[in-house]
């Protein structure tokens, strides 16, 4: 194996440039967490901007219901034979569901930052069963009917764009913005129906809500058998929530989506009691956390690219100084430890660069930019420190095909782990192979320790 030979100073003195390198990879590393930080700050700043649009036009919309409210009273005698009564609610899911909607997109923009926002009429129909009273252990004749009220649960009820009016049997009744007596819901609508013990007959309903929203849509399973129908022109839809659609298709033309769900997929009953605000014997159901439905997200999230090509800041540096370091001892050229550190901070001046392009023209365009002007002005400096034309074209050469390993990376999502792996158990295994013929201890040195 040959090997360069050095005089016991020489060698000294490349132990401890070497360890000088050590030192300044670590010193180096400081920007590059100082650049992760400088992503999430310009994060908090997108986040901030999106929900100043989003309080103004509306959040991501939930909806659930109809549910029908039903009050009665329960009597009680005290110690002293007085009649007291108490407050109680019974609440009816539907019997049927039936929710579509056609989702129409719309962007806008708060500074640099694009919100993806949307507009829907969801058109809810289905029909109610009244449950036998006297299985429920209810007095018929302590049922207050005239307060019974039907409820619309609605997330943001800011998005509300028209008035809502619900088709109930023969009857049309209006909206109100209110959901008091209800023991499930927060916020949203309601309206008063005309119910009597002897409604023994199915309860048709229907009703249109149109809606402003931002990013998902989701519809609670209330009904014993609900299906929902979405579609929109969005080509980048996520299927959200407790389940994914049964049919689903997605082109660039946008998405259509149908989930057919049942009582028995979800984890509360079709009915219940409770008083105001809360159930009876202290159970909870969360109704919203059983919904389903669809997010409309960016197909690349040029932040998220950018975090993740930051993390990989660490091993460029390495590699970058390890180049350095084995054509210095190649080519017997000195490199002063300050021009080391230059060309890391050029390595981290990168994840800048593709950071403040890429928030005006798109990640790949920021990649492209960023990598030319880096590849160009450490393939000059390698020049002018080597005195050597052929060290720029060699440098800007494997420069851009390790910039082009990381965009791969980036960009094979599913198997980033892997081929990073790969990459860098192949560059280690160069590394190793380079080092080999280095002459570290001297000739003589060299021997004792293969005799060793």
């Amino acid at each position: 194996m040959n090997q360069t030979t050095k005089s016991p100073s020489t060698n000294r003195g490349l132990t401890g440039r070497f360890l000088i390198i050590v030192v300044l990879v670590i010193l180096t590393s400081i920007p590059s967490i100082m650049v992760q930080g400088l992503i999430q700050e310009r994060i908090s700043r997108k986040h901030f901007a999106e929900s100043e649009v989003r309080l103004r036009w509306g959040h991501a919309q939930t909806l659930v219901g109809p549910l029908l409210s039903i009050p009665y009273r329960v009597v009680q005698k005290t110690k002293e034979n007085e009649v007291e009564y108490s407050y109680h609610t019974l609440t009816v899911l539907p019997e049927t569901l039936e929710a579509s909607g056609a989702i129409e997109p719309h962007t806008r923009t708060r500074g640099i930052y694009e919100v993806i926002l949307y507009e829907t009429d969801v058109q809810l129909s289905g029909a109610f069963h009244l449950p036998d009273i006297a299985t429920l252990q209810i007095d018929p004749e302590q049922i207050l009917w005239d307060q019974a009220r039907v409820h619309i649960g609605v997330s943001d009820p800011t998005g509300i764009q028209k008035r809502v009016s619900l088709d109930w049997n023969e009857a049309q009744l209006e909206a109100f913005p209110s959901v008091s007596g209800s023991t499930v819901l927060q916020q949203g609508l309601s309206f008063q129906p005309s119910l009597g013990a002897d409604d023994k007959r199915p309860i048709l309903f229907k009703t249109t809500l149109s809606l402003k929203g931002s990013n998902t849509l989701t519809i609670a399973p209330v009904g014993k058998e609900t299906r929902v129908s979405l579609t929109s022109p969005w080509s980048s839809p996520s299927f959200t929530g407790r389940m994914l659609p049964s049919t689903r298709t997605v082109s660039d033309q946008g998405f259509s989506s149908e989930w057919y769900m049942l009582d028995m997929n979800r984890s509360y009953p079709q009915y219940w009691t409770g008083t105001a605000g809360m159930l009876d014997h202290n159970r909870s159901y969360q109704i919203e956390e059983s919904s389903a439905g669809v997010a409309l997200i960016q197909p690349v999230d040029g932040y998220d690219m950018a975090t993740r090509a930051a993390k990989y800041a660490f091993l460029f540096i390495c590699a970058t100084y390890a180049i350095m370091f084995f054509m210095e001892l190649s080519m017997n050229v000195r490199i002063h430890p300050v021009q080391y550190g230059l060309s890391g901070i050029a390595l981290c001046m990168f994840y800048v660069l593709l950071l403040a392009i890429m928030e005006h023209a798109g990640f790949m365009a920021a990649y492209l930019v960023a990598t030319v002007v880096i590849v160009c002005m450490l393939s000059w400096f390698a020049g002018m420190l080597y005195q050597r034309r052929s060290v720029i074209y060699s440098t800007a050469s494997l420069l851009t095909l390790v910039y082009g390993l990381l965009y791969y990376i980036l960009q094979s999502e599913d198997y980033a782990l892997l081929s990073g792996t790969i990459i860098c158990t192949i560059g280690l295994f160069v590394a190793m192979i380079a080092s080999t013929r280095i002459s570290w201890y001297g000739e003589s040195e060299d021997k004792k320790a293969l005799q060793a």
